[in-house]
């Protein structure tokens, strides 16, 4: 239990290094592989050891956060769209988060949408990957006996 809290906070440090990326107009992969270690090294901290279980919800908690922050975006994006025409849409950041989908549909934009959400999420879940493998391979080496010469 405590591998997966930490995870969650790893996530959210993961969270704000793509939002932030994302912000500058960069849609990183290193930003998004940054949520996979970030998860990984949250789920290792707190739970002192590292498992294939550690390493499944490790990724899951990545994919899912990594999504959201892509969709925490693109909501950011359409409230700033709707702050500069202020007078004839109003709009608060919950109902663009809420209706992000129905507005990149509205604005003719589902292709850049769904671009930017392919190229976000397989940073992600390639960095995850990574991190968990990393992770992992090298706590099993860790007690690897050797016979010296």
């Amino acid at each position: 239990m405590l591998g997966i809290i930490g995870a969650l906070i790893g996530s959210l440090v993961g969270m704000v290094v793509v939002l932030l990326v994302a912000r500058l107009g960069y849609i990183s992969a290193i930003s998004s592989a940054v949520m996979g270690f970030a998860v990984v090294f949250g789920y290792k901290k707190l739970a002192k050891k590292f498992s294939i279980f550690g390493a499944i919800v490790s990724i899951l908690i990545s994919v899912v956060m990594t999504y959201a922050a892509f969709r925490i975006d693109c909501a950011w994006n359409l409230y700033d769209l709707f702050q500069e025409a202020k007078g004839f849409y109003e709009r608060s950041f919950m109902v663009c988060l809420q209706e992000t989908k129905m507005w990149y549909e509205e604005f003719d934009a589902m292709s850049d949408y769904r671009h930017n959400l392919i190229l976000m999420m397989l940073a992600g879940i390639v960095g995850a990957i990574a991190a968990a493998w990393t992770e992992y391979s090298s706590q099993k080496e860790e007690y690897d006996m050797h016979k010296l010469s």
